[in-house]
């Protein structure tokens, strides 16, 4: 069980997610596993909203209850360097796409721009930048 920490459980708990720590996947499995983990815990549950963040605008988070495979067609560019990136849920007003990689990492898409970004590199990580408004780094290169 991975705990939700302080920052970030009062959101979980005003979108009806009532506990205390979570059972999601990480280091070490698939990212299908990963997201299958994750459509158990949340799936359907909207998270927190779009305004104010720490370093940037906070986003809201809508977690898919099953797999959207259609959705991986948007991120096909990066499949060369990242085969894994499965699609768990959409942000910021579904401006942005919630991807977990082989291994744990997430990934956020950004929609007009078409451009990914590593949002972090555990479950908690990725919620505490999305919920709390955290700056994200430098766009990934299609190539890398």
């Amino acid at each position: 069980m991975t705990p939700i920490p302080s920052s970030i459980r009062p959101l979980f708990e005003n979108a009806g997610f009532s506990r205390e720590s979570c059972n999601v996947l990480g280091a070490g499995h698939t990212a299908a596993d990963i997201a299958q983990s994750i459509f158990r815990e949340f799936g359907g549950l909207e998270v927190g909203q779009c305004g104010r963040g720490e370093e940037m605008a906070s986003s809201d988070v809508c977690f898919f209850s099953a797999p959207h495979t259609d959705q991986h067609e948007e991120v096909a560019d990066w499949h060369k360097s990242l085969p894994s990136l499965f699609a768990v849920a959409e942000a910021h007003h579904n401006h942005m796409m919630v991807l977990v990689a082989d291994g744990g990492a997430y990934y956020f898409y950004t929609y007009p721009d078409g451009k990914l970004y590593l949002g972090g590199h555990s479950f908690i990580a990725a919620m505490e930048c999305l919920l709390l408004g955290r700056r994200l780094g430098s766009a990934i290169d299609e190539d890398a």
